[in-house]
């Protein structure tokens, strides 16, 4: 008796993998689907060209900053994309029976609708985020340049052009579906498959229910950029009494390009004695430094971008018990509103953020009741055992 063909799905990633938490629970989910998974992207630092990692095979291409640089101008000028193409077409000689094509984010879909076609594969869009408004909105596409450079409608066209021509595409929350849907897609073929906890990949290096010994830890997880409002929160702190400033700690794991701009902004205001930079926090001791907190922020900038995510910190918080203090991002609001799991302020307002922070400071009876909220939600909604059923059920609609 023949076995059954296990079928083979191509994931391309216009970064380096290991890690990335999205890829990699969908990668989970799909292996135990039976698919055999094959991963193409660039490479960092000394990882191999060619590795066996977790029974996923993965092919990674070292890229030129020049090369890299160019991505933001690759639908006007050919650099980036003739050296995608030249990397699969090694690929290719040695993986010849390839089923799907799994592209994540835009800026991978003219190699992905080029590879299915020339293959006939199936082709699955990833939609992480809103990559035209990114290109519109990064700082280095503000000059006349950089604007002629990345000509953000062109990436907006491209959008429309794999909204028609992918056999199935996948968003993050129900507020980019519906964007999706308004750009033409047909709603049957959307899918959402959310930023959630996989819970047998939880490391025990934690307890549930602590608190900070003394005081008041505020935590973020994340990048420190503009757009993550973190200037709202090191202002909201200045707007506290000197008293609740003398045992409250906001606590930074990350780093990013705005990271000088926010010290130097905390000294200016006379905070920064407040803030404890730990730099970039290895994934395994996420959970570990959420812990010791008392409450957790996303103080996001609403746009059209973080309108329509939901980061997957916000089921880190969630899992750990902690309340949520987020501003009024769409998706995240709703999540947090629906779920009872922490408190919203305007986005970019100081003193209104100021007084949720006191709010949770001086009420750990809400603290725990809200916190008890979000990890029930995570427990029973917010997790890959049950968003898998969305993403096998995504692929389903393939056969």
């Amino acid at each position: 008796m023949s076995q059954i063909k296990k079928k083979t799905v191509l994931m391309l990633l216009d970064g380096s993998f290991p890690p990335d938490v999205r890829v990699e629970n969908e990668i989970r989910v799909l292996q135990l689907e039976g698919y055999s998974i094959i991963v193409c992207c660039t490479k960092k630092s000394n990882k191999s060209v060619i590795e066996e990692w977790n029974d996923i095979k993965i092919y990674r291409t070292k890229i030129s900053n020049f090369t890299y640089k160019t991505m933001v101008g690759a639908l006007k000028f050919p650099f980036y994309y003739n050296f995608w193409k030249r990397f699969m077409k090694n690929v290719l000689a040695k993986e010849r029976s390839i089923d799907v094509i799994h592209a994540h984010d835009l800026v991978m879909v003219p190699v992905a609708l080029e590879l299915a076609k020339h293959i006939g594969a199936k082709l699955v869009f990833d939609f992480h985020e809103n990559y035209p408004y990114l290109i519109k909105d990064a700082k280095h596409t503000q000059s006349i340049f950089g604007k002629f450079l990345s000509d953000y409608k062109k990436w907006e066209r491209l959008e429309k052009e794999v909204i028609k021509e992918a056999d199935v595409i996948i968003t993050v929350v129900e507020e980019m579906k519906l964007r999706i849907v308004d750009l033409g897609a047909k709603e049957s073929k959307v899918h959402i498959y959310q930023n959630v906890i996989d819970l047998s990949c939880i490391p025990n290096n934690f307890k549930i229910n602590s608190e900070a010994p003394y005081g008041f830890n505020l935590i973020y997880v994340g990048g420190i950029t503009p757009a993550r409002g973190l200037a709202t929160v090191v202002e909201a702190i200045s707007l506290l009494s000197e008293e609740e400033r003398n045992r409250f700690k906001l606590t930074v794991c990350g780093t990013g390009s705005f990271e000088s701009e926010l010290r130097l902004l905390a000294k200016e205001i006379g905070v920064f004695q407040s803030i404890d930079f730990r730099g970039w926090v290895n994934q395994s001791d996420v959970f570990s430094y959420i812990s010791k907190g008392n409450a957790t922020i996303i103080p996001h900038y609403r746009s059209i971008q973080n309108d329509c995510s939901s980061p997957n910190k916000l089921y880190q918080y969630m899992l750990i018990n902690k309340p949520v203090i987020s501003s009024d991002c769409q998706s995240i609001k709703r999540i947090i509103e629906s779920n009872n799991s922490g408190l919203i302020y305007k986005d970019n307002s100081a003193e209104d953020l100021s007084e949720k922070i006191q709010q949770l400071m001086n009420d750990k009876e809400l603290r725990m009741f809200l916190g008890g909220n979000g990890r029930s939600a995570v427990l029973n909604k917010y997790n890959t055992n049950i968003e898998k059923r969305k993403l096998i059920k995504a692929y389903s609609t393939l056969e």
